[in-house]
């Protein structure tokens, strides 16, 4: 029995995992049949290997004959079999690839990178963090744009999330495609406000063998996102892109930002977003932080007010069929025409001893950020906080010695131990196993730093909003009649007509 590392298998390594085998990006199959979205699949979490263990895998090079294997390499073979990383022949296979082979990098292992391409947009958002109305932050020629895309390769990062700004403003962005694909990084996801999502951009992707989700931001009907966004036509821009997009067979989510002005299109929205054919609907009040700072004191929803306006919805959705996957400020998680829903802000920790080992927000250690600048950042959040400029420029220290040696390196790897030597408030907390410190970002708000407590994320808890939650939310199930605890289905959408 001859067995073979497939095509899409890659051996890697890095220092904080050395033996592994990775998914080299592909496009799933699809039939114009089942209506289905092309989207890319890979790999996000390597597959890990004993020394042992990988002794056995380096061997699977489809010229080594395998008489039989023992219940250790049995065990092996079946752990790649499910990710669909062998080929299993009776004759000899073709040797692995070049680019196959062992290939170790010597620096932290990242899942994927958040990048902001620019700093420019060509909205004036009244929340905007990075403060692009006002053009705090610059645009990185394309030379420089190549120069991160070759750090990137060359810490073995698999993807990327682009954003901005506004990154499609960019007239280039075209040839930072290229730049990606040619390094073999899939673009995950396209964060936009839709303006130039248009048909040539589309094909270009296409013809590079990118397929990416995008994110197209939508702040409320009648109105309310032309307001947010500070252009008018801002919202048929963001439906015509999403219909645009759908109609490709592209992944689609949108995301609302949720203040006093536009809380009550809460319902409509929702139920354009589904009608379009949006995959996931995110709801959340913006961070208070870059332009939102002064705004958030008129316009700005307290922690009541959120978790009000979340129950008072929660009947709605259900009474509306559910008609889009949705997450409300970490409330209320449900699936498109499903019942099984969660409260997001619930970590449900069985110790302190247990929390205190684990990292303050493993988000930003497995997707960090790199600002417009090309500085390197835990997440976005950090662009607007009060000490942004200590983080590493990579262009006077390379993403692979800045993931060892930086600022951004020793929050990355902040466990959560130090968060509680630093606030006995969250220590003497009867919610701390499920709060677990909220987000570090939002805990900036304040002109702190990433072990400051986040204040929202406590009131929450606090409050009591996730008990108020699952009150409301089991309540409406049992009136309407409905099945408890469904899973509902992942909205997959056929295409529309534009």
């Amino acid at each position: 029995m001859y067995i073979r590392l497939s095509d899409n298998a890659l051996l890697r390594g890095w220092l904080d995992m050395t033996r592994t085998v990775v998914g080299r990006t592909t496009l799933p199959d699809t039939s114009a049949e089942d209506g289905l979205r092309l989207r890319y699949k890979y790999e996000q979490r390597p597959l890990k290997f004993t020394r042992e263990e990988y002794q056995f895998v380096k061997r699977l090079d489809g010229q080594t004959d395998f008489p039989a294997l023992d219940e250790a390499e049995q065990a092996v073979l079946e752990k790649l079999m499910q990710h669909g990383f062998v080929q299993i022949s009776e004759s000899p296979l073709p040797p692995l690839s070049y680019e196959q082979l062992y290939l170790g990098y010597k620096t932290l292992h990242l899942r994927s990178c958040t990048w902001s391409v620019t700093g420019k947009c060509n909205y004036r958002c009244k929340h905007c963090i990075l403060s692009a109305p006002e053009g705090k932050h610059p645009q990185l020629s394309l030379d420089q744009c190549r120069e991160l895309v070759q750090q990137i390769a060359d810490c073995g990062v698999r993807s990327v999330i682009l954003t901005g700004g506004e990154p499609l403003l960019r007239p280039d962005f075209p040839q930072i495609v290229d730049m990606l694909t040619e390094r073999d990084i899939c673009i995950q996801t396209i964060m936009s406000n839709g303006r130039f999502v248009t048909d040539a951009l589309l094909d270009h992707l296409g013809m590079r063998g990118q397929h990416p989700s995008f994110q197209i931001s939508f702040d409320g009907t009648n109105g309310g996102h032309d307001w947010l966004r500070g252009v008018e036509g801002a919202e048929q821009d963001a439906i015509r892109a999403i219909k645009l997009l759908i109609s490709r067979r592209f992944y689609v989510t949108a995301s609302m930002c949720m203040h006093k002005g536009n809380a009550a299109t809460l319902r409509d929205t929702a139920k354009l977003m589904g009608e379009l054919g949006v995959e996931q609907f995110s709801v959340g009040a913006p961070q208070k932080l870059g332009l939102w700072s002064d705004r958030s004191v008129e316009l700005g929803l307290s922690t009541e007010e959120q978790c009000e306006i979340c129950c008072t919805y929660i009947p709605q959705y259900f009474a509306d069929g559910s008609p889009v996957s949705i997450a409300i400020n970490g409330l209320f998680v449900c699936e498109k025409h499903g019942t099984a829903y969660r409260v997001e802000i619930e970590r449900g920790f069985d110790s302190a001893e247990e929390l205190s080992g684990v990292l303050i927000c493993s988000s930003a250690r497995n997707n960090p950020y790199i600002s417009a600048e090309g500085q390197l950042m835990p997440c976005l959040g950090y662009a607007a906080g009060s000490f942004a400029e200590e983080f590493p420029s990579l262009f006077d220290k390379p993403l692979r010695e800045a993931l060892m040696d930086s600022l951004t390196c020793d929050i990355l790897c902040t466990r959560f131990e130090k968060y509680l030597e630093r606030n006995e408030k969250c220590r003497n907390c009867e919610k701390l196993l499920k709060c677990a410190g909220g987000c570090r970002a939002c805990g900036l708000a304040g002109g702190g730093d990433h072990l400051c407590i986040d204040e929202a994320t406590c009131a929450l808890h606090l409050g009591g909003c996730a008990e108020k939650v699952r009150e409301v939310a089991d309540r409406a199930i049992a009136q309407l009649g409905l099945e408890k605890g469904v899973p509902g289905e992942i909205p997959r959408a056929f295409a529309v007509e534009n």
